[in-house]
């Protein structure tokens, strides 16, 4: 299982966390602000979406430019990854961010507007007077801890000769060649 936690600057800054067979792995991804002006800044934690893998231990990703969807070892997240992964199909190289499939950002960006519109209504809050009268509508609340399962996209896994890793793919990607997400050369 993979958790991303949504951070109140809207997904800058990720925690990513995998608990499996009962050991704690942990890699953190610090995007755009580092961790001493997250703690300057006070930055916390608003939410949580859960990743949980598939039975053979990987999560699907999606590519952000086009759009192609594959899965990886979510080992590999949480032990290697070191802030690249490439497009199977496009070969584009991006940090993870720009990987995650449209459920998660989706999810993500209802939990960061719910936290904007409670952060809104607190400025607001006690502002009446005979001159300024503030109405607010209720506040549309979201579970902050969203649990993703994976979903079997039809994909067949295949190791890639240059890492020895495992990755799963569509048929017809395998058949036009592909490319390695952990380090970019070309399979055929």
């Amino acid at each position: 299982m993979i958790v991303v936690h949504i951070e109140d600057v809207f997904l800058e800054s990720l925690e990513i966390r995998k608990d499996i067979c009962k050991r704690k792995l942990t890699i953190k991804e610090s995007l755009m602000v580092d961790d001493k002006r997250k703690r300057s800044v006070g930055m916390k934690t608003i939410g949580e979406v859960h990743i949980h893998s598939d039975e053979n231990g990987m999560i699907t990703l999606c590519c952000d430019r086009c759009g192609a969807r594959f899965k990886v070892e979510a080992d590999y997240l949480n032990e290697e990854y070191s802030g690249e992964l490439y497009c199977p199909i496009c070969g584009m190289a991006n940090d993870l961010q720009s990987f995650y499939p449209r459920e998660i950002i989706e999810e993500a960006k209802k939990i960061a507007m719910m936290e904007a519109e409670e952060i809104i209504a607190s400025a607001f809050k006690g502002i009446n007077s005979k001159y300024i009268k503030v109405k607010q509508k209720p506040i549309k609340h979201v579970d902050r801890e969203i649990s993703i399962k994976e979903n079997d996209y039809d994909m067949q896994i295949v190791t890639v000769s240059c890492c020895n890793k495992k990755i799963s793919l569509h048929a017809i990607d395998i058949t036009a060649g592909f490319y390695c997400p952990y380090c970019g050369r070309i399979e055929k």
